[in-house]
């Protein structure tokens, strides 16, 4: 059997032991919570500040997505060649990081695009200190898996080193 097929019956199998209502993991008999400090302790990303997910509602700001869309879509492999390409650690530099982290760690789909919804959390770089990103990327998982146990999605998303 590949790897790949392995892994993902394991992710598969440690999703479906998810207790959604307790927000922990049930392995053999014993409950494990996941809680955003585990989410700080593995990213070491603030646990404390600012709700994201009201930001995320607002209309969102079009020159900025028209300077970071390619076809209508933030593609993350647009984002990954222009970082790599950047000689400036500038405000174009740390939007496009933000938004590649968050494409492809903090709260991962299955998509090759980043929601054009998280260009609300970078227009003021200097918000992006105040917001909350462990319990932004742990709502995000248990959403994921949420979504996937309720067939609403065929792939398991979310940030899977939670599991």
């Amino acid at each position: 059997m590949h790897e790949v097929t392995l892994r993902r019956i394991i992710l598969v199998r440690l999703a479906k032991s998810i207790d959604m209502d307790t927000k922990s993991i049930t392995i053999g008999k014993t409950p494990i919570p996941i809680t955003k400090e585990d989410v700080q302790g593995i990213f070491g990303i603030p646990i404390e500040g600012e709700d994201i997910e009201p930001h995320l509602e607002n209309q969102t700001d079009t020159e900025l997505f028209t300077a970071y869309a390619n076809n209508g879509q933030i593609l993350i492999s647009d984002l990954e060649t222009a970082i790599r390409a950047s000689k400036a650690l500038d405000g174009d530099f740390l939007r496009r990081f933000i938004l590649y982290a968050i494409g492809t760690v903090l709260a991962p789909t299955a998509q090759h695009y980043v929601d054009s919804k998280f260009l609300n959390l970078v227009p003021d770089l200097e918000n992006l200190r105040k917001f909350n990103w462990a319990s932004f990327t742990l709502n995000h998982f248990f959403k994921s898996v949420h979504k996937f146990r309720n067939r609403d999605h065929v792939n398991l998303q979310g940030n899977l080193i939670l599991l």
